[in-house]
């Protein structure tokens, strides 16, 4: 019960598993999660200290392990700032989204409200299509269960061909938010557990598909401790080393252009490596009774049809 309780802030990367508490969860059992979470993390050589916080029925617990500088004896505390990446932009929409609930702020004040300056060259280009950076716009809100889906605008100027329910877009490291919240979600279901070897849910058995002789478990997809590298295809890892060279974007491209389901598709992990958060989405769509949830034209069926 214990390991379901846990919201895990790992060295370099948040990982959001908001689970919906168990009813019958006792609050004691919550600090001794976040320690077993702790001293599992602590085990990888990619982590060095760990921040875990978890709210529990209004309840704040908030654990820091290990040492930010090894051998310094110098742990992590709560003014230790974590880089997160993208997930940052899930918890400003969440946060505006309760200002403008709580009358605190609306969505068309002008940003200089908020400033201690004017920046009166603080412009934008008006709604989103008026500005020469967008073409096309899809929106979906939810409100009391009810859904609201719009599409807007042209995938490719003057072709007329709207974006649809099946556009996909790059959401870069929100994604990790989706996995997590999903994982956590399979998890308190009883539908999988993190310490689950990733074969259990993959079409073949990959044997090759472990660390140091032990098998990649949902645990370290979740937590991005798997070893495996971030980015596919495997030069884009390296061509992301020099991030802010011009020639950088170019290279990219040309790196994604003819690369698709079938490049990734024939994948033996160790002599070509898979992306952890690709293998836990497509984990995901596997586990029992979540397959028929994933949409068909979901991502997670794209890579794994």
């Amino acid at each position: 019960m214990t390991t379901k309780l846990a919201a895990i802030v790992t060295g370099m990367t948040l990982v959001l598993a908001a689970c919906k508490p168990a009813a019958t969860a006792p609050a004691h059992d919550i600090p001794a999660a976040m320690r077993q979470t702790a001293t599992t993390l602590l085990q990888s050589q990619l982590l060095h200290a760990t921040s875990i916080a978890v709210v529990y029925r209004g309840k704040e617990f908030i654990l820091h392990q290990g040492e930010l500088e090894t051998g310094k004896a110098n742990p992590p505390d709560d003014t230790t700032l974590y880089e997160i990446g993208s997930v940052s932009k899930t918890f400003a929409g969440l946060l505006l989204a309760s200002a403008v609930l709580d009358g605190k702020a609306a969505l068309d004040d002008p940003i200089q409200k908020y400033l201690p300056t004017a920046y009166p060259n603080l412009q934008s280009q008006g709604p989103l299509l008026q500005s020469t950076l967008l073409h096309a716009t899809s929106i979906a809100v939810v409100y009391r269960g009810q859904e609201f889906i719009l599409h807007q605008g042209e995938l490719e100027t003057g072709k007329a061909n709207a974006p649809n329910d099946t556009t996909l877009y790059e959401i870069g490291s929100v994604s990790k938010t989706f996995a997590g919240l999903l994982l956590a979600s399979a998890v308190l279901d009883g539908k999988a557990a993190l310490d689950d070897p990733i074969q259990k849910y993959l079409p073949t058995a990959y044997p090759n598909l472990q660390s140091q002789g032990q098998s990649v478990r949902l645990r370290h997809l979740i937590t991005h401790t798997s070893t495996m590298p971030g980015m596919l295809p495997l030069q884009v890892n390296t061509i992301l080393q020099d991030f802010t060279a011009h020639a950088t974007p170019a290279k990219l491209n040309a790196a994604y252009a003819h690369y698709g389901q079938r490049q990734f598709w024939p994948c033996p992990c160790i002599e070509n490596p898979c992306a952890a958060g690709l293998m836990l989405a497509l984990a995901a769509s596997n586990m029992p009774e979540c397959a028929g949830e994933v949409p068909a034209h979901s991502p997670w069926r794209f890579w794994s049809s």
